[in-house]
C-alpha cells in the first residue's frame, strides 16, 4: 500500500516552511547535513505551518484507509523530525520501527531522481509539495545528492487506534 497526497497550499507555504526549518534546531546526523531526529525537545520553529498540512493529510488517510469507517478510527502521530539533504547528503536502507504508517512530506525536490526510493516498490507517485504514506516496514531510503542541490522533508510516524 502505497498513497500520495498533494497538499494543497504547498506553493503557498513554502518559503516560510523551508525558512522555519533552516531556522529550527537540528544537527548532522550520518550523512543527512541538517535534522532534529535524536534531539532531546528540540525548538520545532516550522509546527506552526506544518500542523494544518499534517491534520488534513490525516483527515485524508482516515478517509482513503477506513472510508465510511473513519469516525471509528484514530490517528495518532508519534514522532514528526525533518531532514535536510545537500550535496553528498543520503539515507541507507531502513525501516521504521515500532509504528504502523511512515510519511515523507517533500518540502524541497529539486529532482524526481531525489524522491525516496524503496526495495520492492516502483513508479512512486510524488513531487515537490506530495506526502506520501506508506507501511513502515518498506525498505526504503534517500539517494545521495551528487550535486549542488537540496532537498528538504518532513517525516512522521503514524498509528492507528480504535480499529475495530
Amino acid at each position: 500500500m502505497m498513497i500520495s497526497y498533494k497538499v494543497k497550499n504547498h506553493s503557498k507555504v513554502k518559503e516560510k516552511l523551508i525558512k522555519s526549518l533552516l531556522d529550527s534546531d537540528g544537527k548532522t546526523s550520518g550523512s543527512v547535513q541538517k535534522t532534529d531526529w535524536e534531539l532531546k525537545n528540540p525548538n520545532k520553529l516550522y509546527m506552526d505551518i506544518f500542523k494544518p498540512i499534517l491534520e488534513e493529510h490525516l483527515r485524508y488517510l482516515l478517509k482513503k484507509i477506513y472510508g465510511a469507517h473513519k469516525n471509528k478510527i484514530t490517528a495518532k502521530v508519534n514522532n514528526i523530525w525533518y531532514q535536510i539533504y545537500t550535496e553528498t547528503s543520503q539515507h541507507s536502507w531502513h525501516t521504521h520501527a515500532f509504528t504502523q504508517l511512515a510519511n515523507v512530506y517533500y518540502v524541497e525536490l529539486p529532482s524526481k531522481d531525489y524522491i525516496t526510493k524503496f526495495l520492492n516498490v516502483k513508479n512512486i507517485m510524488a513531487q515537490e509539495g506530495c506526502i506520501i504514506t506508506f507501511p513502515s516496514w518498506y525498505l526504503h531510503r534517500a539517494s545521495v545528492i551528487k550535486n549542488n542541490q537540496r532537498k528538504i522533508v518532513i517525516s512522521y510516524n503514524v498509528d492507528m487506534e480504535n480499529i475495530c
